[in-house]
């Protein structure tokens, strides 16, 4: 079955990207992957980043068996023990396979490299990208706080690498699209009103707009 163009939010770190990845991913036409830089890997098995490991795990349990209890977070962990070697890319399109016709949405800070970019709008043409903004201000003071609580010594955040540098790489990105397939949503208006901007992104990528699935997000 084929999949549908999916969705990739770029942001920078610190950003709402996780909440507003995790509404959409409520929609009954979408499906949210967690934070995984499979397109950006050239083996799944990555030991480096145990996080990322389990985090596939639930990938692969909530898209094949659509449930994410222990039984099936072990059927993934054998799946993929069983798999040969492979790309991120082509783990990446299993699970768009599995999850289809639902369109996947994904984020992940790793993407946010002109190389990586490019290489995600050769392998899905037809993609929509969500840049989600936030104001310097309100970046640095999210960046101390993550600071604080991971217990690790305040300093001062600089911001020309953690927010200028993203913001830039997208901002060039988005000049080689088409208009209909990027959109720029400001996370402080998200944040105020989010029902009404979840409306306006389902609109935006051609979906199901009643009023019992934008409440379901």
């Amino acid at each position: 079955m084929s999949s549908s163009p999916p969705l990739f939010i770029l942001a920078p770190a610190h950003s709402l990207a996780p909440w507003v990845n995790a509404a959409l991913g409520q929609h009954p036409q979408l499906e949210a992957l967690p934070s995984i830089p499979l397109l950006t890997q050239e083996l799944i098995r990555m030991p480096h980043r145990l996080e990322w490991q389990n985090a596939l795990i639930g990938a692969i349990a909530q898209a094949r068996w659509e449930r994410l209890d222990e039984t099936a977070l072990d059927w993934a962990r054998h799946w993929l023990l069983r798999q040969s070697p492979r790309n991120g890319a082509s783990m990446r399109l299993t699970l768009a396979d599995w999850i289809a016709p639902r369109q996947m949405v994904e984020r992940n800070l790793c993407y946010l490299h002109p190389k990586v970019l490019d290489r995600i709008q050769r392998l899905f043409p037809e993609a929509y990208y969500l840049h989600l903004t936030c104001h310097p201000v309100l970046h640095g003071r999210a960046a101390g706080r993550w600071r604080v609580r991971s217990g690790q010594r305040p300093a001062l955040i600089d911001l020309t690498r953690t927010w200028l540098m993203p913001v830039l790489i997208t901002l060039e990105f988005f000049e080689g699209l088409p208009r209909e397939k990027r959109l720029t949503l400001r996370g402080e208006d998200f944040l105020k009103e989010p029902a009404n901007y979840l409306g306006q992104l389902i609109k935006w990528l051609g979906l199901n707009e009643d009023r019992d699935a934008i409440a379901t997000m």
